[in-house]
């Protein structure tokens, strides 16, 4: 198998659900129904083989509230920011550590450049698009410019396809934050543990 694969490589759209199909594959174990993804072994033989058109990912709470999703197709890459209000803030690991307290202390002096300041901004764009060819780093959002609207009308309706295929949905209520987003302080919702699921807020309040 080593000497078959290695120094493979493949431009294909693939997505992480790929990985847990692949690896069932390669050990000759039955594929459940349930799996989301495909086997990723026809592209070790012909890795130019066309895989998948769009690949899609989400943003989620995860210490702090957010709620994102975006497809990625083989040159560009669609967001959108449902809680485009709140700023992208990175996971707890980032906020209680001190290089994110100085990029808070240069953030409220004025001295990050738009890129670096970019995890503070709120309100963000409820919509982003990015040419990953000519800008890998998704600096210049295209959603606004008129040259790319039928790109930008491709991505989100692939998404919307997706969002129904899957049963996607934007909850009537937020989870609260598990520590502060400046600081990195915890704050009194942290102490809840274990935390309660979504359906479980859902019954006790009746919203969803």
């Amino acid at each position: 198998m080593g000497s078959l694969f290695a120094g493979t490589v493949s431009k294909s759209i693939i997505s992480s659900i790929d990985i847990a199909p692949t690896f069932l594959t390669l050990a000759n174990a039955e594929l459940s129904s349930t799996l989301e993804g495909k086997t990723l072994t026809p592209l070790f033989k012909a890795p130019n083989t066309p895989f998948r058109k769009y690949a899609f990912s989400e943003r989620n709470w995860h210490d702090f509230e957010d709620h994102g999703r975006s497809v990625r197709s083989e040159k560009y890459r669609y967001i959108r920011n449902n809680y485009n209000d709140l700023p992208a803030t990175p996971s707890a690991d980032t906020v209680y550590h001190k290089t994110w307290a100085e990029l808070v202390r240069l953030n409220k002096q004025g001295a990050l450049t738009n890129a670096q300041s970019r995890p503070f901004l709120a309100p963000r764009p409820k919509e982003e698009l990015y040419d990953l060819t000519s800008d890998p780093y998704e600096l210049n959002n295209l959603a606004s410019n008129k040259e790319y609207s039928n790109i930008l009308m491709e991505h989100s309706e692939a998404l919307e396809q997706w969002i129904k295929q899957t049963n996607d949905f934007i909850p009537s209520f937020r989870t609260h934050d598990d520590f502060d987003r400046e600081t990195g302080a915890i704050t009194k919702y942290r102490k809840r543990n274990p935390r309660p699921s979504k359906m479980q807020m859902y019954k006790a309040t009746g919203k969803y």
